[in-house]
């Protein structure tokens, strides 16, 4: 099984310096394999994962869970998503993209799509009518502010992702990013500085 792994919920610098905090990890998988089979795969072979009914009734999937430390009962949700353009509109990222800070080996995505990525996440958390969902949008916004002032230090431009990333998300990406600005007027220059046309 095909499995290069990339976090989408936020940068793992700042998963680090705040484990403490950490409730749920979403996680890329490149493959072609359903997400329900990659959660089974991955609990039945490290057995600090483990696999649980949904809250949801009538619910067929499993929720994988990580367990953070066994004697306190501590553990983290693990979302495991695929690329494609249905449901989530996550792209496929070429290997040579993916990138491994801070000598962790873990790797992660590039930070504009990942910056991408987290305001389609506010837009359909907004969306939504769902309280579950809802209640998201302030830590949405809290990420969305970080990873635009990382992106920034780190020196990053939209223009780099131009020839490797699919034009649908680019044209998707525009248009997000417009909705967001809009809405929060006082993030436009650091979109702008990234590259962005808003």
């Amino acid at each position: 099984m095909d499995r290069r792994p990339g976090v989408s919920d936020c940068h793992l610098s700042k998963h680090v310096k705040s484990a403490n905090l950490i409730q749920d990890v979403d996680i890329v998988v490149f493959s072609r394999h359903d997400c329900e089979v990659i959660k089974a795969y991955i609990a039945a072979h490290n057995d600090r994962f483990s696999l649980e009914d949904a809250e949801t009734p009538g619910a067929e999937y499993k929720v994988l869970y990580f367990n953070l430390h066994w004697g306190w009962g501590l553990k983290c949700k693990v979302d495991i998503l695929t690329p494609g353009q249905k449901p989530l509109h996550i792209p496929t990222i070429p290997p040579r993209h993916i990138v491994s800070p801070n000598g962790y080996g873990i790797p992660v995505v590039p930070l504009i799509a990942l910056l991408i990525l987290k305001v389609q996440g506010w837009r359909d958390h907004c969306k939504s009518r769902k309280q579950r969902f809802r209640k998201k949008i302030p830590q949405d916004i809290e990420d969305i502010r970080q990873l635009l002032d990382m992106a920034d230090d780190a020196g990053d431009q939209l223009s780099d992702l131009d020839d490797w990333l699919p034009q649908w998300f680019l044209k998707r990406a525009e248009s997000l990013v417009k909705r967001y600005t809009n809405n929060f007027d006082e993030t436009t220059h650091s979109f702008r500085i990234l590259g962005f046309d808003v």
